[in-house]
């Protein structure tokens, strides 16, 4: 009959005793019943330990009083519109006082081409350099001292760090001037500049005075003077390449939304040099856009054609993306000699760009407003009146602007005509020096209608990091205009002016603690791009291990970072028209609505599906909404501590092992009290109780008194906490079982801890920090398991700990967390009872006694079981029994059997019974050495999302699929755990080069610095126009690396660069079904049985699974991963996805219309 059980096998009974099959080979016969028993026991075991340590039920007890309040939250979300407003309008007006005061001065001021001006160049203040000089009582001996004497042309400033400005250095007592490397900076155009600017230093004091939260002042003038408030010193790593008016908050001030059609002559008389400038002209051309305009390239010989075949016959929104696209897409074909043949036909270009725009009209795409079209050629046979005749005139509403490249040109006639008569520019290019400087020109041109119709309004940027604290900023700015009656039909644009605000300035007005767990607030631009969100992630670790800003970081679209499940299509794609969400908050509604969404946390590493209400509304006077999101697990009700008028004793903040969260808690913004905050939080907390005690009534206007009475609260509501884990009972059952912390957070961002024993912690990263609850990994994960449970992880790097003590002696371990939820349920409401997380109660302890814990549980011979039971003593001295059974038994005990259909089989012999408490040993015919290479078993403890709890300590922390994929398949197959997919749209991949390149350097120099040699004479004009000589010599060694051969095929990493990668991460099942499961897996390659047997851990986030250890059955099934299961992976894109995701539109709002033609 064993070909029954075997078959048993195969169609997934469970079934043990088929292993003399010679067609199937089954593995060891896993005992089920004592894989159960097992996980039953580690289940009450750690439960007891980390219940009793922690003071759970003594915790638990201490929130009694905490009432419950439902949330509104459509009031949450106009409540924190209406703050982020008026916040807002106070920079706008800030800003315009600037403008008038700005115009007012300039009315004044008279050019003078010999005026001499002393400004502070931001470039040159505090500037010293080390000389050595002899010291005159020491010269007998000759010995010299180093002084530091400052550098000629430089100036002295006296600065301080300031907290508002991220500790920057600075002088709130004046501004300082930026030039940029390519103007001079004792130019009559920058001294007239600096000279009349400068009176507008007692404005930025003013407005600072007024509203102490303003960050940056300044104002950029067109001719690339840039005056900054306060004063400081200008920050730069190698060549200074900052010009303001080429930054997006100058432009999109100076100019109103645009499209633009760049005409690029390719025939054959553009070769050499001219290739060279005509493609850096087009880069700095789309360098000027931002993402409220348009534009596209239409390259033309004999024939037009368009530069991107994905994008013919249709405008392209300028997302750094779509540019970054364009730029490499021209340089590819410059690169594989696919330019410069034919002659030019530009009549024939003009009629394509014409007719493009004419349709984009018609169809209502693109700005709708400024329209342009820009030629770039050598030379120019006609000026075709005709064309210009037939398409533009007499409206003349699209502006043409020509550029002529090279340094040997003919006549310019014909393109200084096509110019004028068009509303544009004529500009000659002769070198790639002049590109930056000649292609902003047509900037201001295009600004003209503003100043001559006065039309004037705030802009907004998208979210940038600021060039001198690079912190996350957006700006809001306004042109400054020429108001004298002399050029009020010239059209003369001053400058722009404008001021920075932090995102955590707009963050303040959405204090995390009104949200809960796993909620949280978020804006979006016009464009549906994020200005902050917690998924949002401007910066990366490359491949050097640095911090650095990603590219496109600015562009990150909302559906990128709210990924609902049905969204992206199997390539990633996103599909906008489905997102509701999105396309209300760009459409300025004012709504509600119920989404899942997944959502990836702990590096990546681990996902959860979340059903969230998500509440909306517009930000008036701008072009952002804001959004909230509120978990419906937790975030529908929030906990109120209610303080009424009592006075609160000082002595309840007198505990050392007490801190709280580093969020705003009042609005006091002097340098002083800044620091004061920073440094030690609670010294905020004495003042306000000291105000409140007193009845100061700037406690009410100045701090966030909710929060403030709710922390409070949560400080007198756990005064016990201390007692609790120091009480007998708890602290030395936490000492005896190797528990070295105890630790509580709570939602209004308290945290208090304990340490088990004095001195320092394995972890000391705990109490150093991870004070801010709510948004801690620890906190996020106790919220996620059911009640009275506890969630167990370990670091992912677990096993580096136990290498480290083999091979370099090394005392650490790592530490297990354990963490649980503490929850108050609601009361006398008419929907159904839901409860609320008021805090999170969690301890560390060394995974030496866990492991000492389990492996004393599921070790043979160490079978224990310790419960009240009725014992079965055998009265007749001649019964017999199989060999090997058990000889005592009763139908409370759970006894080890190899048999998998358990103690029925026993024959029932009349007993007699004495009730008491004992402790049974049972010899287990089987059980798991995890550490022992003869054991037939081996044992696991994993996680909700598949990583390694407890097993053999070289796996510890790491994920379960990526040591046996077969059998992680097979839970996928079997639902015991769900593959989670998401589409990671933020990602950077890794370019990598053959190090044989390197290599060869070293074995051919005369070789390499020979290609190197004339690759020179092709980058060093491209390296005098950007000014970068490390970004060059950067890419001339790749050049020349690229030119030499080897057979060498080892590859190092030498950049990054964006991408979509495709993250799989997986969740244990909450379906009762699933679990516990005992089955085989066929292996067709080696004709056998592959084992398992999987059971919950009651009270816990784990599961046990039990293998046969070191197994022959290590097959690897059809569609099974042989690589890391959780690394991401790039998606490459068919040319033909490729085409269809440039064509997906995505829907905007365009922003209002200040001008035309």
């Amino acid at each position: 009959m064993r070909w029954l059980s075997c078959l048993m096998v195969v169609l997934g009974l469970p079934c043990w005793s088929c292993g003399g099959n010679p067609q199937v080979k089954a593995e060891l016969n896993i005992p089920i019943d004592s894989v159960k028993w097992w996980a039953e026991k580690i289940g009450e075991r750690l439960y007891d330990i980390s219940a009793s340590a922690t003071g759970l039920k003594e915790h638990q007890a201490l929130f009694n009083k905490i009432s419950i309040e439902k949330k509104d939250g459509k009031k949450m979300v106009k409540d924190m519109a209406h703050d982020m407003v008026k916040m807002l309008q106070r920079k706008q007006e800030a800003v315009s006082k600037l403008v008038k005061k700005a115009e007012e001065i300039y009315l004044g001021h008279k050019f003078d081409n010999n005026l001499e001006s002393d400004y502070y160049n931001a470039k040159k203040i505090n500037n010293y350099v080390t000389k050595p000089v002899r010291n005159e009582v020491q010269n007998v001996t000759g010995e010299r001292e180093d002084v530091n004497q400052l550098k000629e042309d430089n100036q002295v400033l006296e600065l301080e760090p300031n907290a508002q400005f991220n500790f920057i250095p600075v002088n709130l007592t004046t501004s300082t001037v930026h030039v940029p490397t390519n103007v001079y900076d004792q130019s009559a155009e920058v001294i007239n500049g600096a000279e009349w600017s400068k009176h507008l230093d007692d404005m930025f004091q003013d407005n600072y005075k007024n509203d102490t939260t303003l960050t940056w002042q300044y104002f950029g003038s067109k001719t690339g003077l840039f005056r900054t408030y306060p004063g400081m010193k200008w920050q730069q790593d190698g060549v200074d390449l900052y010009d303001c008016r080429l930054r997006g908050w100058y432009i999109q001030a100076a100019t109103s939304p645009k499209d633009i059609i760049i005409a690029l002559d390719i025939s054959g008389s553009m070769k050499g040099l001219r290739t060279e400038i005509a493609a850096y002209t087009v880069k700095k051309i789309l360098n000027t856009l931002s993402d409220n305009d348009y534009f596209n390239v239409i390259m033309f010989n004999d024939e037009p054609k368009f530069l991107d075949p994905c994008n013919n016959d249709t405008l392209i929104q300028a997302t750094t993306e779509k540019k970054n696209r364009a730029i490499k897409r021209l340089y590819e074909l410059k690169k594989d000699h696919e330019l410069t043949k034919n002659m030019a036909n530009m009549d024939k270009a003009l009629n394509e760009s014409f007719l493009l725009l004419k349709r984009m009209n018609r169809t209502g795409y693109g700005t709708q407003c400024n329209q342009a079209i820009m030629i770039i050629t050598d030379v120019a046979v006609d000026n075709y009146r005709d064309t210009f005749k037939e398409y533009n005139w007499p409206d003349k509403n699209k502006r043409v602007f020509t550029y002529l490249i090279g340094r040997e040109i003919g006549s310019t006639k014909q393109m200084q005509w096509m110019a004028c008569a068009n509303k544009g520019n004529f500009t000659h290019i002769a070198t790639l020096a002049d590109v930056q400087e000649k292609v902003q020109k047509y900037v201001h041109v295009l600004g003209r209608p503003l100043v001559i119709k006065r039309k004037r309004s705030s802009t907004w940027t998208s979210v940038y990091f600021d060039a001198a604290g690079l912190r996350l900023m957006t700006s809001v700015s306004q042109p400054v205009f020429d108001l004298r009656n002399e050029t009020a039909n010239q059209g003369n644009l001053l400058g722009v002016m404008g001021t920075d605000v932090p995102i955590k300035e707009l963050k303040k007005m959405t204090p995390q603690y009104k949200f809960g767990v796993n909620g949280y607030p978020f804006v979006v631009t016009n464009n549906g791009f994020v200005l902050f969100h917690p998924n949002f992630r401007p910066t990366y670790k490359n491949h050097k291990n640095e911090y650095v800003v990603r590219d496109n970081y600015n562009m990150v679209d909302l559906a990128h970072v709210e990924m609902k499940n049905s969204l992206a299509t199997e390539n990633g794609t996103i599909d906008y028209n489905k997102m509701k969400l999105r396309n209300d908050m760009i459409d300025k509604k004012t709504d509600f609505l119920s989404m899942t969404v997944t959502t990836l946390y702990d590096n990546m590493m681990r996902a959860y599906i979340r059903d969230g209400d998500y509440y909306y509304t517009y930000l008036n006077g701008t072009p952002f909404t804001l959004g909230i999101s509120l978990w419906n697990k937790f975030g529908k009700y929030k906990a109120v501590n209610s303080l009424k008028d009592n006075k609160i004793d000082m002595n309840i903040l007198n505990n050392k092992n007490m801190k709280i969260a580093s969020w705003n808690y009042c609005n006091w913004n002097t340098t002083e009290q800044a620091i004061a905050i920073e440094n030690g939080r609670l010294d905020v907390l004495k003042s306000y109780i000291e105000m409140r005690n007193n009845g100061d009534p700037k406690f009410n206007h100045s701090c966030n008194v909710e929060l403030m009475d709710n922390l409070i609260g949560d400080i007198l509501a756990t005064q016990g906490s201390q007692s609790i884990w120091m009480s007998d009972n708890n602290s030395d059952d936490a000492r005896r079982n190797g528990v070295e912390l105890v630790f509580l957070g709570t939602g209004n961002g308290l945290t208090r801890f304990f340490k088990i024993e004095e001195g320092n912690l394995t972890d000391e990263s705990f109490v150093q920090g991870k004070d801010n609850t709510i948004e801690e990994l620890y906190y996020k994960r106790a919220s996620m398991i059911p009640k009275n449970s506890f969630a167990f992880s370990l670091p992912f790097h677990a096993s580096e700990f136990y290498k480290a003590k083999y091979l370099y002696n090394a005392t650490e371990e790592p530490m297990v967390t354990a963490v649980t939820g503490i929850f108050k349920e609601t009361v006398n409401t008419v929907e159904q009872k839901q409860e609320v997380m008021v805090a999170a109660l969690g301890m560390q302890w060394k995974y030496a006694k866990l492991n000492s814990l389990i492996t004393d549980i599921i070790t043979r011979g160490k079978c224990k079981r310790s419960e009240n039971f009725t014992e079965s003593v055998l009265v007749s001295s001649g019964a017999s029994f199989p060999p090997g059974e058990i000889k005592q038994f009763s139908d409370n005990l759970n006894p080890y059997t190899n048999d998998s259909s358990g103690i029925n089989k026993y024959t029932s012999i009349k007993p007699y019974y004495k009730n008491k408490t004992v402790t049974k040993y049972f010899d287990c015919d089987i059980g798991c050495f995890n550490d022992t290479a003869e054991s037939p078993m081996a044992c696991f403890l994993l996680d909700e999302d598949g990583f390694i709890v407890f097993s053999h300590i070289n796996l510890l922390g790491h994920f379960f699929g990526n040591e046996h994929p077969l059998v992680m398949q097979e839970f996928v197959n079997q639902g015991i755990y769900e593959k989670i997919t998401v589409w990671d749209h933020q990602a950077m991949c890794t370019e990598t080069q053959s190090a044989g390149a390197f290599a060869s350097r070293l074995l051919d120099p005369i070789k390499y610095y020979t290609i190197a040699t004339l690759a020179l004479f092709q980058q060093v004009a491209i390296m005098i126009a950007e000014f970068n000589i490390f970004s060059w010599w950067s890419d001339l060694k790749a050049y020349a690396q690229s030119n030499v051969t080897s057979s060498n095929t080892t590859m190092v990493v030498t950049g990054t660069y964006p991408c979509v990668q495709k993250i799989n991460t997986y969740k244990l099942t909450n379906d009762p079904d699933k679990l516990p499961k005992s089955k085989g897996i066929k292996c067709p390659q080696l004709d056998c049985i592959k084992t398992y047997s999987i059971h919950r851990v009651p009270h816990t986030n784990l599961v046990l699974l039990a293998l046969p250890a070191g197994s022959e059955c290590s097959c690897q099934g059809e569609n099974v991963p042989n690589e890391d299961m959780l690394k991401p992976k790039e998606y490459k894109y068919t040319p033909e996805d490729e085409c269809k995701k440039q064509k997906n539109l995505r829907h905007r709002r365009r922003p209002p219309q200040r001008g035309g033609p």
